[in-house]
């Protein structure tokens, strides 16, 4: 595997598209437990 000069661009640029993924997940966890709390609110 060729490591080239510009790696730390390349590596920020290959890491950049995974922080709204952890957004995405933080968001679809507090959404579910938002549900599972109303749920439980609810029905107990």
């Amino acid at each position: 595997m060729v490591v080239p000069i510009n790696a730390p661009k390349g590596a920020n640029a290959r890491a950049l598209p995974i922080l709204p993924l952890i957004g995405n997940a933080v968001a679809l966890a507090l959404l579910w437990a938002g549900l599972l709390a109303f749920s439980l609110i609810i029905g107990g």
